[in-house]
């Protein structure tokens, strides 16, 4: 079980804040975990909690491969009545508080053994529509991030290994 508590510009009015609860367990090549979080920054927060499952097929006697699932809800809120409006008629901010309800999933590949791992994954797979305005745009679609990384593990000598590693993210954009 872990607990992460995160305070930034401390002091200061409505500054950031994040607490997030996590827990796992594995057995027999199935894993389960929970995360519970909260994020506030001004007058927007979020909470909520990701439900995951994974299991972790033996590909041969050094090599794994596993595969992810999570399900998320979380809420998404807009306190308004605060704000300073450029335009009194602009249909996303109504001045009152705004509270949606968004759930969604994310899923992954992992393979991995004593030298080297590689994974995809892909964030928020559906796409879902925060509907936070009074019309029906997709201006507040939640995007989907994709994933792929991997790393090597290179013995260099008995108490030295140098294990390089890359990242390379992809975010779902409109065709303009």
């Amino acid at each position: 079980v872990r607990h992460i508590a995160r305070d930034q510009w401390t002091g200061m009015e409505n500054a950031p804040s994040t607490q997030l609860l996590s827990g796992h367990m594995n057995s027999k090549g199935i894993g389960i975990g929970v995360i519970l979080f909260n994020d506030k920054w001004g007058n927007t927060g979020r909470a909520g909690v990701k439900l995951t499952y994974a299991y972790h097929l033996k590909i041969n006697s050094e090599t794994n491969l596993g595969i992810g699932l999570t399900g998320v809800a979380h809420q998404f809120s807009m306190e308004q009545s605060d704000y300073h409006y450029y335009d009194k008629n602009d249909p996303v901010l109504t001045g009152e508080k705004v509270s949606v309800f968004m759930p969604n999933a994310d899923a992954g590949l992992f393979l991995y053994n004593p030298s080297y791992s590689a994974g995809i994954s892909v964030e928020q797979l559906f796409g879902v529509n925060a509907k936070i305005a009074l019309n029906e745009s997709d201006l507040n679609r939640m995007k989907q991030h994709f994933s792929l990384f991997g790393t090597y593990h290179a013995n260099v000598n008995d108490d030295f290994v140098l294990s390089p590693a890359l990242l390379v993210r992809y975010t779902a954009t409109d065709a303009v």
